[in-house]
């Protein structure tokens, strides 16, 4: 019996169905090529629906959400290939609108290039087992074309069917059936799908696949592949070579829909933090929770996967928040831990600390009972003996915890005992989440970087004051947020930034942009004030940089002078005018000021400098 092994029939056969048609085997011999000597034949989704979009001239009807006007309509149009003398290309457009694209060599029999963009400019890796590509969608539809130019009976064939096609489809769609009806199509598509099992990948075609299932990547100029409109055989147009290219913009995507976008692993919602409507999202987090996802989803070995990242930037420039951002887009919970000079390996490990004895404690069973309790389930017998819930705990350290709470209530007559307090930084390098490390530009202790190198890369663990080694898990992403143009801030090591396998700089917002998000969180609508505000924000952002005043001039600081500014302008009647302007300068003094610097001396010198020059 043959066994094909080429990557491309390896989609998981849980997920192998096709939307109408109730099966994907059969022994029905009516079913099988003449080449068949397995004893069943199978429909290969990726496969199958490669050869449907491509007989309707590129129509998604498998989309049987729509109505069956819809199934033909010109926006349903979902695929595009051409082909020249030596090559075959195919484009794809996917339900996030990113376009996959794949090229393959007639004469080499081989692909020379695929990949997924929605800009055009970032080309993510392209597989042939990955959901995120339909399991290779793209290189199916060249690989069909390909097949009926060689003439293979069985796959042209299936041109035959596109009346029965539609009709099923548009049936299903209008509620006319549940699932393909006509036998005969059906039969089509096995017979089909079994001819090219026993051709690619075989003797008879013998496309290489890398191990990985990855395709060789997009080159930069795609100018030499702009087919001419005669050679498209499946469509109308590229969107890729297309002038009026739809460039997607991630600054677009709204709080609600940035929720579990990207998501890496399942977590209790309750856990996962969502932003407020009025958030508006960065480019910089859209884009850093899609490469995220992107390497999570990928066979790359889990200490290569991206998992540390700085993030830095002025003060107030949304560093914090984009953090927490990036949680919600992945699905992960969020912890953070605020650095100071004074910040030690106690504040990211967790503390042992006295506590009195309860003499109305209960008192702990005897060993016998507390090990029948283990061998039944390890987590309950634990969370009895400490309160604390702890999954997948081994007996091991149950019993061990039994021995410590042994000796403690033994020695400690004097009605002190001791328990660990776990710092929430610790709790989240255990379970996973989003863990962000503030301003450790300030940390004087340089034992604390030494140990945090060791948990980013290496051994990725840590060690408690209590013995324990804390394992890294794997869904824990850690994010260094800092200002490093703060004054008295020291510079990160060498050795800990060549851990971090993005550095991202976020810039201070644009006037434009800065007003536009302060708009979403004070609900103020005096454009005239805001374009004033905005300004004096921008240069006294600018002033404390060129002075080296420690102090922070952001949005933060906007949109408390403007929650001011509005407070103050309740005291004036409506028919009275308005000097805007000494309002403006008076707000100011207890917000934007005041956050610059507490100093009399810097205040009065851009008081004078700034405010009263922009706002006299």
């Amino acid at each position: 019996m043959s066994i094909n092994d080429n990557l491309l029939f390896k989609k998981e056969d849980t997920e192998n169905y096709i939307n109408g048609i109730n099966t994907t085997q059969s022994t029905n011999a009516a079913f099988m090529s003449i080449n068949n000597d397995r004893g069943f034949s199978r429909l290969y989704e990726p496969v199958a629906t490669a050869a449907i979009l491509s007989v309707v001239n590129g129509y998604d009807i498998l989309n049987t959400s729509l109505s069956s006007a819809d199934l033909t309509a010109l926006e349903n149009r979902k695929a595009t290939v051409a082909e020249t003398d030596e090559y075959i290309l195919a484009e794809y457009i996917d339900i996030k609108q990113q376009i996959h694209l794949c090229c393959f060599s007639k004469t080499k029999e081989a692909f020379l290039f695929a990949g997924i963009t929605s800009d055009r400019k970032a080309w993510k890796k392209y597989s042939v087992i990955k959901k995120d590509t339909k399991f290779g969608l793209a290189a199916w539809l060249c690989l069909f074309q390909y097949l009926v130019g060689k003439g293979e009976k069985e796959v042209k064939q299936i041109y035959k069917k596109k009346s029965a096609m539609i009709t099923a489809y548009c049936d299903i769609a209008a509620g006319k059936a549940a699932e393909v009806k006509d036998t005969a199509l059906i039969s089509s598509l096995f017979l089909m799908c079994d001819c090219v099992y026993h051709t690619v990948g075989t003797a008879k075609m013998p496309v290489y696949i890398a191990s990985t299932g990855y395709l060789p990547d997009v080159p930069q100029d795609l100018s030499a592949y702009t087919p001419e409109r005669s050679q498209v055989i499946v469509g109308d147009e590229f969107t890729i070579f297309s002038d009026d290219f739809p460039l997607k913009n991630n600054e677009d995507i709204s709080a609600e829909d940035l929720y579990c976008k990207f998501k890496i692993a399942e977590y209790n919602t309750t856990l996962i933090p969502k932003m407020p409507d009025t958030y508006k999202v960065p480019h910089w987090v859209a884009e850093l929770a899609e490469y995220t996802e992107f390497y999570y989803a990928s066979d790359l070995s889990p200490e290569l996967k991206p998992k540390n990242y700085l993030i830095f930037g002025g003060a107030g420039s949304g560093k914090s928040q984009g953090a927490m951002a990036l949680a919600s887009a992945l699905g992960l919970p969020f912890y953070y831990i605020n650095c100071s000079s004074n910040t030690d390996e106690a504040a990211f490990k967790g503390e042992i600390m006295p506590k009195l004895n309860n003499t109305n404690s209960q008192t702990l069973c005897d060993f016998s009972d507390f090990k029948e309790e283990v061998e039944m389930s390890p987590e309950y017998a634990y969370e009895q003996l400490t309160g604390e819930y702890k999954e997948n705990i081994t007996e091991e350290e149950c019993y061990a915890a039994y021995i410590n709470a042994k000796a403690a209530q033994n020695s400690n007559s004097n009605g002190i005992s001791y328990y660990f307090q776990e710092s929430p930084f610790i709790k989240g390098i255990r379970d996973g989440g989003v863990v962000v490390v503030e301003e450790f530009t300030n940390v004087r202790d340089s034992g604390v970087g030494i140990a945090l190198n060791e948990l980013m890369d290496g051994h990725m663990s840590f060690s408690l004051p209590t013995g324990e080694i804390i394992k890294r898990n794997e869904n824990t992403i850690i994010v260094f947020c800092a200002n490093v143009e703060e004054a008295n801030c020291n510079e990160f090591e060498a050795s800990m930034k060549s851990r971090f396998h993005q550095r991202i700089k976020v810039e201070t917002p644009a006037k434009d942009e800065l007003i536009e998000r302060v708009t979403a969180m004070t609900m103020c609508n005096d454009n005239s004030a805001l374009d004033k505000m905005a300004t004096v924000v921008l240069a006294l952002a600018l002033a404390i940089v060129d002075k080296g005043i420690n102090g922070t001039c952001g949005v933060r600081e906007f949109a408390n002078w403007v929650l001011s500014y509005m407070f103050e302008l309740r005291k004036y009647s409506s028919n009275k005018v308005v000097d805007t302007n000494k309002i403006l300068r008076k707000t100011a003094e207890n917000t934007v000021l005041s956050g610059c610097s507490l100093h009399a001396e810097e205040m009065e010198e851009l008081r004078n400098e700034v405010i009263n020059n922009l706002l006299g």
